[in-house]
């Protein structure tokens, strides 16, 4: 939960991507509700998974603006990316 928590404090400090879990299919390392901050000087904290999700998210973090929902894994549009178990996870 600290990791959340990390999450949310960079979010409010400063200009930064909140993305959280919000859907799961299959098996997965964390849980509906987690959270990763991503700023735009490209710090972040918090985890969503593993080192790749948490890459492939800064690197979407500000290519729109607005909110967004985004499905990796089983049933995604992002074709290269895989996540472990063959699960999904919208975010």
């Amino acid at each position: 939960m600290s990791s959340d928590h990390d999450a949310l404090r960079l979010a409010a400090a400063t200009d930064a991507a909140l993305c959280t879990i919000v859907g799961i299919d299959g098996s997965f390392s964390r849980r509906t509700g987690a959270q990763l901050a991503v700023a735009r000087d490209g710090s972040v904290a918090g985890d969503l998974a593993d080192n790749c999700l948490n890459a492939e998210l800064a690197n979407q973090a500000f290519l729109e603006p607005g909110p967004r929902m985004l499905r990796y894994g089983k049933g995604s549009p992002f074709i290269d990316f895989r996540l472990p178990c063959g699960s999904g996870s919208i975010s």
